[in-house]
């Protein structure tokens, strides 16, 4: 009893300590407007007292007095301030000008950190994140998180934007063409080559067979493209496009590989997208019309942050889920699946990467490059399990068709992850060049 009370006090004091951390951070990232004080006809608010009142305050500041002496304009050299400014020197330490060092680390590996605490936090508990526990994370996270990042994506995103992007047809087009009908070229003489050595049992290199008759995500791609500094608008559409085109297409590869009619719920489907994705995007693109529009311009950069934790929390959902019912998989199984999986996935997004940034093959910016990396390499959970479990059910072997799908959604946003920090530095190089 002992034991287990003291091992559930260090699992909540790591949870609450990483929260802590998070929530004090996000709060930094939203700017105050600079203050004015005006000058009466008091001795207390003389420019020397004044002066010597600033000194000891949190920021450094530039006086500005009008030729009658009567307004001191303060204004804060800081680009930030926040309710926990005051900590930086009991606490922190450091400059109270600057961001502190801990402080600058943080901002600059914020998603990386995010990302092993969450998974940390799944392995430590992962009741506490699994579907149907008290917090509900499928519905804060998996619903109306990601609701949220799609009505900040039609916020942030210019109607110019999205029709360049509908537009882009070159960009489209490969990018469902590689999720359709390369992918599945790709996997049929890797799934030959499993069954001649019998790497893997039939049943799960059916499973791959189905992985790769998928279409791309429907959110993660979007969230990770705009993490990376992507074109948001390009994953957006191809996101949207390719779940539309899956309804039909995939089951017609289906059919193809494994002969089995299919009847699936196509209206049920296209509501279920159309709620979860095109309503918050309208939204959010009418309210570019009202002063939401300069609310987010003054706070895009904690507003992305935001998206950023939406992303964690729906990794944290999707690790406590994978550690809390498995993936029913020997160890001998997913060890062979870790071991072609990554490859796979990793390869895909740089081979597709390249290939559409080469000036001598395509040509694309670093933006629509990275997301069209994101989009044709992924592939969809959400749709993935709705197919198998319509098309085989019943069947005994539906745990082991799920299995790859299973694996492959927490790989795709944990390695996605990893990547996020390199493409950043891509498209900032990009741009520089662009100016030079």
């Amino acid at each position: 009893f002992y034991t287990m009370t003291i091992s559930s006090m260090r699992r909540t004091t790591i949870i609450f300590s990483l929260l802590f951390v998070s929530v004090t951070y996000a709060l930094s990232s939203f700017p105050l407007p600079p203050r004015t004080v005006r000058r009466a006809n008091n001795p207390l608010l003389s420019l020397p007292a004044l002066a010597r009142h600033l000194n000891h305050s949190a920021f450094r500041f530039r006086i500005a007095v009008s030729d009658d002496a009567t307004v001191a304009n303060v204004h804060a050299t800081s680009g930030r301030r926040s309710l926990f400014r005051s900590l930086p020197d009991r606490i922190l330490g450091g400059s109270t000008s600057e961001p502190s060092p801990i402080l600058r680390f943080l901002d600059k590996n914020f998603f990386l950190i995010g990302m092993l605490a969450a998974v940390s936090m799944a392995k430590i508990n992962p009741a506490l994140g699994s579907n149907g526990s008290f917090l509900r994370p499928e519905l804060s996270f998996g619903r109306y998180g990601v609701g949220l990042v799609f009505l900040i994506s039609g916020l942030s995103l210019k109607v110019s934007d999205l029709a360049a992007a509908i537009t882009n047809f070159r960009l489209n087009a490969i990018v469902q063409v590689t999720s359709f009908a390369v992918w599945p070229v790709v996997m049929t003489p890797i799934t030959s080559a499993l069954r001649s050595v019998s790497a893997l049992p039939p049943t799960i290199i059916d499973g791959l067979t189905i992985l790769s008759c998928l279409p791309t995500t429907i959110n993660m791609c979007v969230v990770l493209t705009n993490a990376a500094g992507g074109n948001v608008a390009s994953a957006l559409c191809n996101a949207v496009l390719g779940n539309l085109l899956g309804i039909f297409i995939t089951p017609a590869l289906l059919l193809h590989f494994f002969g089995t009619s299919i009847d699936l719920p196509f209206l049920k489907m296209v509501s279920k997208l159309i709620w979860k994705v095109l309503l918050p995007v309208a939204v959010g693109q009418a309210l570019r019309s009202t002063k939401a529009k300069e609310v987010y311009s003054n706070n895009s950069k904690g507003l992305k942050r935001a998206q950023d934790v939406v992303l964690l929390g729906i990794m944290w959902n999707a690790f406590c889920n994978a550690f809390s019912q498995g993936f029913g998989l020997t160890f001998q199984d997913t060890t062979v699946l870790l071991l072609i999986l990554p490859v796979l996935h990793l390869t895909a997004i740089g081979t597709l990467y390249a290939t559409l940034r080469s000036p001598k093959i395509l040509n694309f910016t670093a933006e629509d490059s990275i997301a069209g990396a994101f989009c044709a390499s992924h592939k969809t959970l959400a749709l993935g399990i709705a197919l198998i479990k319509t098309v085989f059910e019943g069947n005994p072997d539906l745990a082991a068709f799920c299995a790859p799908i299973m694996l492959t959604h927490p790989m795709q946003m944990f390695l996605g992850s990893l990547l996020t920090p390199s493409f950043v530095g891509l498209v900032k190089k990009d741009k520089i060049s662009k100016k030079i």
